[in-house]
């Protein structure tokens, strides 16, 4: 459940010149704050390790006060490296050229020393939601994308050959050549 921290620290206060506290919890399941509680909401590389949008957007939502504005920023998983430290492979985009068994299977038998975390990484704190889906659980949501913006990976995409284009999308459903370039989406959305 979520916890309640007292605010910051003395030094960061002062610092900050704010009386802000820290509160620990799952957005995935109902939090204690009471219904349109907050006027923005932000989140900084969160979502790509998500693994219940529906459910977070839908208490996003709910804590959403009418005329306020959450606001995102995150790291797409099939961007070249989107597998983020335990989860990235030894070639670009590998990641996306194998199904979640194989992915699984050559993290244990080429990196078995970090095995058991890289696992857990992989099942557990990656979200491969393409940017297409991310939209529409945001709509189902309730929320009204206001803005959008995925921004590219490095020029010419070095490495990002027709071959590997052509596997990962045999290998996960519904991504796009957009999923595959872009390395950071920023958004902002309100209450419909």
């Amino acid at each position: 459940g979520l916890t309640s921290q007292p605010p910051l620290p003395g030094y960061a206060s002062e610092i900050l010149g704010s009386r802000a506290g820290f509160h620990n919890g799952d957005i995935t399941r109902r939090t204690p704050f009471e219904d349109n509680s907050f006027n923005l909401i932000f989140s900084a590389s969160v979502l790509e390790h998500v693994q219940n949008l529906p459910a977070a957007f839908a208490e996003l939502r709910r804590l959403l006060a009418p005329g306020g504005v959450m606001v995102h920023s995150y790291h797409p998983f099939y961007c070249e490296n989107g597998g983020h430290a335990l989860g990235i492979l030894d070639s670009p985009w590998a990641h996306v050229r194998l199904n979640r068994d194989d992915y699984l299977r050559y993290v244990g038998q080429f990196r078995p020393y970090e095995c058991p975390e890289a696992e857990h990484w992989i099942r557990d704190a990656l979200n491969p939601t393409p940017m297409n889906m991310m939209q529409k659980c945001l709509t189902d949501a309730g929320l009204d994308i206001r803005h959008w913006k995925a921004g590219m990976s490095k020029p010419g995409l070095l490495g990002l050959e027709q071959d590997i284009i052509k596997e990962a999308m045999e290998q996960h459903e519904g991504i796009t050549l957009h999923d595959l370039t872009c390395n950071n989406v920023f958004f902002a959305a309100t209450s419909i």
